[in-house]
């Protein structure tokens, strides 16, 4: 006689799966149809950067069961990742908190190098990278540093801190600092940057959240 075997549907931490608890969603006018990217089909979630070999890979590594599963979006994404990692031109970009640094030795005018859009693969092409005297870092790297500090400035070499400045509030004003010249970079911060220029391009990131959160 033949057997039936049922397994059951992988669940995904505040994620409906129901079509029908989907579409009311979709009939309330609250997403943007079934290809909304907070939505678990495969066209929403591929426009939130996911590729279809980390969701193959993810779907072959959850096997099958016949226990109900719950599983959450980090291991898809964590999967996706280290796909993009090996594919994905860098580029650079900084929060609207970033911190002036001044360079005391820095070109002017601004000069421009050319950088590689991936630091494993020089085939994938190269980018112009302004150089000059006044830069912008983020300011959560700016929070590390102290007078006296060597950091490297990605994609250029490594900067000598001589100034921090503060207002009465602890908020960062400026920083003075200087290229040392050092090709020591061992123990230096890896510091994000951008050359102040009037080609520099203002984007707008939104970081979408599960539909439901408890």
């Amino acid at each position: 006689m033949p057997r039936t075997w049922g397994y059951s549907r992988m669940n995904l931490r505040y994620t409906l799966m129901s079509k029908r608890k989907l579409q009311w969603f979709v009939d309330k006018n609250l997403v943007n149809g079934w290809f909304d990217p907070r939505f678990p089909t495969v066209q929403g979630i591929m426009r939130r950067g996911l590729t279809l070999e980390a969701l193959h890979e993810y779907a072959v590594s959850q096997a099958t069961s016949r226990n109900v599963t719950l599983m959450t979006w980090d291991k898809l994404f964590g999967i996706n990742a280290r796909f993009l990692d090996a594919t994905a031109p860098r580029m650079m970009a900084l929060g609207l908190d970033a911190v002036p640094l001044t360079i005391a030795n820095g070109p002017e005018p601004i000069e421009y190098k050319e950088t590689q859009l991936h630091p494993k693969k020089p085939e994938m092409g190269h980018k112009p990278t302004a150089l000059g005297k006044q830069v912008m870092v983020e300011a959560a790297d700016a929070a590390e540093m102290k007078v006296g500090d060597e950091i490297t400035l990605v994609n250029w070499g490594n900067c000598k801190i001589d100034a921090i400045h503060k207002d009465d509030d602890g908020k960062f004003i400026s920083i003075d600092g200087h290229m040392s010249g050092s090709t020591d970079f061992s123990s230096t911060i890896k510091v994000s940057w951008l050359t102040k220029t009037d080609a520099l391009v203002p984007i707008k990131i939104i970081e979408l959240d599960t539909l439901i959160t408890a």
